[in-house]
């Protein structure tokens, strides 16, 4: 049973993580005029008895995919703004001449090896929300970009519940995200 749970965890871990290649291209970008101000973002916490026989990649964008899983309530996140910790670290492993590929890659390690433990300049962003009967938390209001025009990067962090294994994963938002048709979003949907 307990190689199930952590198969799930695993399995949940790499679903999460699928939102931070969404956003690497435009990592750390400045914020164009057209960028909006604040965006709504909904993590959809779900319980999974069966698991996909694939990945599926995180569009940002409400996903029919997830709708056979049943909602798991009562699992409360704390939103950070990690801004300026992350994009310190990031600098520091970059020489400036990175591919792409490259730069995505650094990128990623940042993200792997984040702790907000490590971040003494992580701020809490509005207050905690707990996932209600559908799985949801709602955070509402959530600035798009720093004072320096440079797009924002949150990190949700989830608290323990009784009954249920925090997974191993972090979950980390680089904004802008794109939708389908290129359009910044301003809804936000991480499952």
């Amino acid at each position: 049973m307990k190689t199930r749970g952590r198969l799930v965890s695993l399995l949940m871990a790499l679903v999460c993580l699928l939102p931070i290649g969404m956003s690497l291209f435009s990592f750390g970008q400045s914020a164009s005029a057209a960028a909006p101000e604040m965006i709504k973002v909904t993590l959809h916490k779900k319980k999974m008895d069966e698991f996909p026989n694939s990945s599926i990649e995180n569009t940002g964008e409400e996903m029919n995919e997830f709708n056979r899983y049943e909602g798991l309530p009562g699992i409360t996140f704390t939103a950070w703004d990690i801004s300026e910790d992350f994009y310190a670290e990031l600098r520091s492993r970059l020489t400036g001449n990175e591919t792409d590929a490259e730069y995505n890659t650094i990128a990623k390690e940042v993200m792997n090896n984040f702790e907000l433990n490590n971040a003494p300049n992580a701020t809490r962003v509005g207050t905690d929300q707990t996932t209600d009967q559908d799985g949801n938390a709602n955070f509402t209001n959530l600035p798009t970009k720093n004072a320096d025009g440079t797009y924002k990067v949150y990190f949700f962090e989830e608290h323990a519940s009784q009954g249920v294994e925090i997974g191993s994963y972090k979950l980390i938002m680089m904004l802008p995200m794109k939708g389908s048709n290129g359009q910044d979003l301003t809804k936000i949907h991480l499952y």
